[in-house]
């Protein structure tokens, strides 16, 4: 169920109002972070989904790059994947600096 939206807020809240699949809360709460920052500066709207392990997924898609941002039901676990051209291009997880790394990687996105 992906949910393109204008505001990842909004995506979030109707992902968690559908109770399918169940939703981790240390997941809504970190996915709700992102989705602050995101609104709050002049990025592209990701689409918004769930996964089936309870977390939330950001998914951004253009021409020749997509990055994929997913919320671990794990306590402050996020992962991420950017693809360049449709071939896998980096992974990793992000456990510090949320903020400065989802920049970062948002200028990735951005810079095609």
């Amino acid at each position: 169920m992906r949910i393109p939206q204008r505001s990842a807020l909004e995506s979030i809240s109707k992902i968690e109002g559908s109770g399918q699949p169940p939703l981790a809360s240390n997941a809504v709460v970190l996915a709700r972070s992102i989705a602050s920052l995101i609104e709050q500066h002049p990025f592209p709207m990701p689409f918004v989904f769930p996964t089936e392990i309870g977390g939330i997924q950001f998914e951004w898609k253009d021409s020749e790059r997509d990055l994929n941002l997913g919320i671990l039901p794990e306590i402050h676990r996020l992962a991420f994947l950017k693809i360049l051209n449709g071939s896998p291009f980096g992974e990793g997880e992000i456990t510090n600096n949320v903020e400065q790394e989802v920049y970062c990687l948002l200028d990735w996105m951005l810079s095609s």
